[in-house]
C-alpha cells in the first residue's frame, strides 16, 4: 500500500543564516524487497524511486514536495514523502513491520552570513541534544534543541 508522510525539521538559527533544503533525505523505512527492517532509504529531489542500503537495489519511494521557511531566527525544512509498505516479518530478527520510519535524516545547505561559506549540512533524529553548529570561521550557525526531524501522516494531495 501507498504511504504518504510529512517530515519536518526545525533549527534555530542566528541571524542572517541562509537555509535551503538539499537533494537528498534518508529515512528507515522497512523493505519488504529486502524482508529486512531498519534500511536506510535514500531519496533524490526529482527522482522516481529511492536506493536501499546496503543492497543498493531501488526502492518505490519518491519526495512528493519539499520546501523551507525561512525567518530571523527560526528555519524550517519539511519534505512530503510517498512509499510503498507492505506488512512482512524481518528474515533475520523476526520482528514485524512498521508502517512509518523511525529514523530520518535531513539534509540542507547553509550559508554564514560572517564569511560567505556555503556548506552542506545534516540533521538526524539520534544525536544528543543541545546541539549547536558552527561555521569554520566561528560563527554560530543554529542549534537543535529538540529532537527532529519529526514524522506525520500525510495525504496524497496536500
Amino acid at each position: 500500500m501507498i504511504k504518504t508522510i510529512n517530515i519536518q525539521t526545525v533549527l534555530n538559527i542566528s541571524p542572517k543564516v541562509k537555509v535551503s533544503p538539499g537533494e537528498l533525505l534518508e529515512l528507515s523505512l522497512d523493505c519488504f524487497i529486502c524482508g529486512r527492517t531498519h534500511r536506510t532509504v535514500g531519496l533524490r529531489d526529482g527522482a522516481e524511486e529511492a536506493i536501499c542500503t546496503p543492497t543498493k537495489h531501488p526502492f518505490p519511494a519518491k519526495i512528493l514536495d519539499k520546501r523551507s521557511d525561512v525567518g530571523e531566527r527560526m528555519a524550517t525544512l519539511f519534505y512530503r514523502v510517498e512509499y510503498w509498505f507492505a506488512p512482512f516479518e524481518d528474515l533475520k530478527r523476526k520482528r514485524p513491520a512498521a508502517e512509518l520510519p523511525r529514523w530520518s535524516r535531513v539534509h540542507f545547505e547553509m550559508a554564514c552570513p560572517r564569511c560567505g561559506e556555503r556548506r552542506a549540512r545534516s540533521v538526524q533524529n539520534n544525536i544528543v541534544r543541545p546541539w549547536t553548529c558552527v561555521c569554520e570561521c566561528g560563527h554560530h550557525l543554529y542549534t537543535e534543541e529538540e529532537e527532529y526531524p519529526r514524522f506525520s501522516l500525510g495525504s496524497a494531495a496536500a
